[in-house]
Parts: structure tokens; sequence; C-alpha cells
């Protein structure tokens, strides 16, 4: 009885744990997307607006010709939920600066909200086999090596975790921050 009075403990605090990191989530994702592209150099997102709904924004013409430009191409297609586009300019930034964080932490949001897609199909997988979700822990280690300083990349990092089930990894990055 006492082990099983334990277990739901645990599981009440992983619920709990995972509504608190979404709720600051969500808000740092509505902050960042209203903030203009040329303000969010080192700072890409946290996160973005809600995933289920697109913004308006305008995505540049011109190609783009630095790992800046296609950093910022890639949050403008994310924006207007163009995910498959967002990934391939986040890719030509890391091409182009492969110790862009900022590229790396857009591309491992696309990964995540990408994995959130595939969550809400009906023969939809366990979410610790979503490749889209392993991308973008991978992108997200990458971007906290580059720049361990930036708790946004943590944040991200800690909802990834929750999503694959890794709620001690999640509590760890949020002691850390």
């Amino acid at each position: 009885a006492a082990a099983s009075e334990r277990e739901r403990g645990l599981q009440t605090m992983k619920r709990s744990l995972y509504l608190a990191v979404s709720a600051a989530f969500c808000t740092s994702l509505l902050i960042f997307s209203q903030t203009p592209a040329s303000a969010q150099t080192n700072v890409l997102p946290s996160l973005l607006a809600f995933p289920e709904q697109a913004i308006a924004v305008t995505i540049p013409t011109a190609t783009p010709t630095t790992a800046e430009d296609w950093t910022e191409r890639g949050l403008a297609l994310f924006q207007s939920r163009n995910y498959d586009e967002a990934i391939q300019a986040y890719n030509q930034a890391i091409r182009l600066d492969h110790k862009s964080a900022a590229a790396y932490a857009g591309r491992a949001l696309v990964y995540y909200c990408k994995g959130n897609m595939e969550l809400a199909k009906p023969a939809a997988k366990d979410t610790t086999e979503n490749q889209d979700y392993l991308n973008a822990l991978s992108d997200y280690n990458l971007a906290i090596a580059l720049n361990p300083a930036e708790t946004s990349y943590r944040l991200g990092r800690v909802h990834v975790y929750m999503k694959l089930s890794r709620s001690q990894d999640a509590l760890a990055d949020l002691n850390f921050i």
C-alpha cells in the first residue's frame, strides 16, 4: 500500500511538473513570437506561439546569404507553420555556421512542434519513440553545448524530456535553471 501511495504521489508530481513547464513554455513562446526577428539574434525561442495557431508573418523573399538570415527565415517559416521548409532553412544556417546555437534551437523547436502534430494523429506511437522529439533533444543538446548560459534552450529541452517520459532529466534541467 505504501509503494502504491508513493507511486501515485510521483505520478501527481510528474503531472504537476508537466503542467507548470507547459504553462511556462507557452508563455515564453507567446512573448517570443511577438518579438521582432531583428531583436532575436541570440535568444531564439524558448518557444513559439501556440502551435495550433499560425502567425501572420511575412517570409522574406530575398535569398538569404548568411546563417543569421537563414535563421530568421527559419523562424518566419516556423511561425507560419511551414515546418519542413523551416527545417531546411535552419539546416542551411547550420551549414553556414555550425556553431549557431540559435539555429540548432530553432530547428529543435520545429522538430518539437512536428512531434506534437504526430501525436495528434489517430495512429500515433508512444512519445518515447517519436523521432521528431529525439531530433529536438539532439538539437537542444547541441544548442546548450554552444551556449550554456541561454536558459530558454534548457526550458525547451525540459519540455522534450517530458514528452520522452524522462522526468528525472527534466527535473535536473529545471534545477539548473
